[in-house]
């Protein structure tokens, strides 16, 4: 209907949405409970519906609220372009994004620092030669990467328009670095022959430190521990930053058997002059 005609009336299809739930363990469909990205490998999730809290995103290009809707944390340890292609599992899904920040917290996110909420299906993203920052239903899917300085946060808010469940993945292609740097183990490895002991100590990351496994080690957590092993043994120490569980390389404790020595034949009589 208008300010002049009653219309006859309208149809719909109405649709069940299971609710986001954002409190439930492993629910991402608020920001409050985003899941924070440890790393530039390549992500996938299922977009799960709308979270408990109505329209949090609904600025900027998001001409619509949130539908099939996921939300993810992003800490940046290394500065660099923040790029990534967001590929739907189905390629007929039309999947949105915009992204929020540098550190701003869930309840005053403002407008989006890039945004496409193009109506078009197949892969979107940030990067593919855009220059443009935002874009509404007319754009093409595609927005500029953003240059990122270490120490800031983001929170990427990726929609499903279509009322399906689907899968998607998230694939990084800037420069910036989204995973912290890993604990380092000194020595990097301990070598000897029967009962190996050795003190090894973690550093950098951050505390507490984590080993594993506890076999020969005489405590499993603290920067520095004692090994006592009389087989070759694999070690690694784990520490817990901004969320990310980040993980040492392997040190190797290699064990060697004593060797034997023969001497044959064991004994002899040599005459002078003999040899």
């Amino acid at each position: 209907s208008d300010g002049t005609v009653n219309k006859p009336g309208w149809s719909a299809n109405i649709t069940c949405v299971p609710c986001g739930g954002g409190q439930v363990s492993g629910v991402n469909s608020d920001c409050q409970f985003a899941t924070t990205l440890c790393s530039n490998l390549n992500y996938q999730d299922i977009s799960n519906g709308p979270g408990l809290i109505a329209n949090e995103a609904c600025t900027g290009c998001l001409s619509g609220s949130e539908h099939y809707s996921n939300w993810y944390h992003i800490h940046i340890y290394n500065s660099g372009t923040l790029a990534s292609n967001l590929v739907p599992c189905v390629s007929t899904n039309d999947f949105d994004f915009a992204l929020f920040g540098p550190n701003t917290p869930c309840n005053a996110l403002g407008s989006p620092v890039r945004c496409s909420w193009a109506a078009t299906t197949g892969t979107t993203g940030m990067g593919n030669g855009a220059v443009d920052f935002s874009e509404d239903n007319t754009g093409d899917g595609w927005v500029a990467p953003l240059s990122v300085t270490a120490g800031q946060d983001y929170y990427l808010l990726v929609n499903n328009w279509d009322p399906v469940t689907s899968s998607f993945n998230i694939n990084w292609t800037g420069t910036a670095g989204l995973q912290p740097n890993s604990p380092t183990v000194n020595p990097p490895f301990l070598s000897g022959c029967g009962n190996l002991t050795g003190a090894l100590s973690a550093s950098g990351a951050s505390a507490p430190y984590t080993w594993a496994p506890a076999a020969g080690l005489n405590t499993t957590s603290g920067a520095n521990v004692n090994a006592n092993v009389n087989a070759t043994t694999t070690y690694n120490v784990s520490s817990v930053v901004g969320g990310c569980i980040v993980q040492s390389p392997n040190l190797n404790a290699i064990v060697n058997t004593n060797p034997s020595v023969m001497v044959s034949p064991s004994s002899t009589t040599i005459c002078s002059g003999g040899s």
